[in-house]
């Protein structure tokens, strides 16, 4: 695939119909993953990749909050935001497993690196914030900042019965042409 198919297919991802609605999330469990993995998960949809190199985090980036798509990677919370831009707000489910999926963003610290690139760009992050929340502060999502930012949201542990969240906050240090 040339550098120019590869954008015009991002960019026609991003106009897919996705969910978005996070209360639709259901706790992943062994049948769960089982069925994802037969129903041979829609890969049209992955828009993206994280890269969070102090931690070991490097998944896909899928638009949406659909099951199938947190089993296997993360998933974009806001309906047409951009990479690079404003609040860029990404979840993904923690399991009991602290080193599968968005289990290791609990070990991420102040100033660790993120990276996230679609395939044309690649934008690195700072953490500046990391901070326990629980799941009514959707402010961390909503909000729109001064300067652009990447929220990452995970569960607080792999319990499905967990309210609290991981939220992590990294300002965008600049954007790198592939």
């Amino acid at each position: 695939m040339t550098k120019n198919n590869m954008n015009q297919s991002i960019t026609h991802k991003q106009n897919q119909k996705a969910i978005y609605n996070f209360n639709n999330v259901k706790n992943v469990n062994a049948t769960g993953i089982f069925n994802a993995i037969t129903d041979n998960n829609d890969k049209s949809t992955i828009i993206g990749k994280i890269f969070i190199p102090a931690v070991g985090i490097k998944l896909p980036i899928y638009l949406g909050l659909a099951n199938n798509n947190l089993i296997s990677g993360i998933g974009t919370m806001i309906k047409n935001q951009k990479m690079g831009k404003n609040n860029y707000a990404l979840a993904g489910h923690h399991m009991k497993n602290d080193k599968l999926l968005f289990g290791p963003l609990m070990k991420v610290k102040i100033n660790n690196l993120i990276y996230i690139t679609d395939g044309t760009k690649i934008y690195q992050y700072k953490v500046k914030i990391k901070k326990i929340i629980n799941e009514y502060q959707v402010n961390w999502v909503t909000q729109k900042p001064k300067k652009s930012v990447i929220t990452l949201i995970t569960c607080a542990t792999g319990n499905p019965n967990e309210t609290n969240r991981i939220m992590v906050r990294g300002n965008l240090e600049k954007n790198i042409q592939k």
